[in-house]
């Protein structure tokens, strides 16, 4: 028995079909998702059928030959997805990464578009604010340097102005006055 979510035809490169428990979790993924063995390469097509659109689109360029894979998309009106490689990609990694690139799943393409936007003005307001910062620490810097070689003061926190010269502290004790001596 063919499940729904396994294209059974032409497999010119006799891909083996993946396990029916693949399959099954497949379908319980996102029963609009199907999998078709490719005729152009030893892969396998991971495609949606089309709810919004009559599937993929073929060329009107004439001369030029239809992809194989292309016209069996449009043949049973669905959209490409991705390629899986056969053999080693029956486990579950397959469907975290079908979930974390989904557009549909994260919510349609405008809410992705709109989610993407948002990432890249965050970007860009960090790479300001980083930008800003860096202006203002060579400033400071450079007014640092300048001060520095012009024998200017840049802190109050000292009473010497730098690049002067203090004398060495010297101690002084004065005796303390005694009081003249009475008759």
């Amino acid at each position: 028995m063919a499940l729904p979510n396994y294209l059974t035809g032409p497999n010119p490169f006799g891909l083996s079909k993946p396990p029916k428990w693949w399959l099954t979790e497949l379908r319980r993924f996102d029963p609009q998702l199907v999998l078709i063995p490719s005729q152009k390469n030893r892969t396998f097509l991971l495609a949606r059928r089309a709810t919004r659109s009559a599937g993929e689109l073929l060329h009107d360029v004439p001369g030029l030959p239809q992809h194989p894979d292309t016209v069996l998309l449009h043949e049973h009106q669905m959209v490409r997805v991705c390629e899986l490689l056969p053999g080693t990609i029956w486990d579950m990694r397959v469907f975290q990464k079908l979930a974390a690139h989904d557009t549909q799943r994260l919510g349609g393409g405008t809410a992705v578009a709109d989610r993407l936007d948002a990432m890249d003005a965050q970007r860009a307001k960090t790479i300001q604010a980083d930008q800003d910062n860096e202006i203002t620490a060579r400033a400071a810097d450079g007014y640092k340097a300048f001060k520095y070689v012009t024998g200017g003061r840049i802190s109050l926190a000292t009473s010497q102005p730098r690049g002067t010269v203090t004398p060495n502290a010297v101690s002084v004790v004065v005796p303390s006055p005694v009081p003249p001596a009475q008759a």
